[in-house]
């Protein structure tokens, strides 16, 4: 297992056209822009810069995006013998 280092940013910054599609700020100031989508796997260091109620957790943040001792998160075993269609 390794840290996410901020994996989400890290993609996006690898991708120009992926970043655009991400972009809220160009989503908020136009309207007619579709709206950007975000799940639950996605956290981004800026959060605690946007969001006022997570600007105390920024610290924390930097702590949990370089920390690297993590259980799986999925067990591929079950992944790999369910009847249910994942991707």
């Amino acid at each position: 297992n390794s840290a996410s280092r901020w994996s989400a940013q890290r993609v996006l910054d690898a991708d120009p056209h992926l970043r655009a599609r991400f972009d809220y700020r160009a989503a908020l100031r136009d309207p007619t822009q579709p709206p950007v989508l975000l799940t639950g796997e996605m956290v981004y260091p800026w959060f605690s810069e946007d969001f006022a109620n997570l600007k105390p957790l920024a610290d924390v943040a930097e702590l949990l995006a370089a920390k690297a001792e993590w259980p799986d998160l999925y067990d591929v075993e079950v992944l790999r013998n369910t009847t249910v269609p994942i991707a």
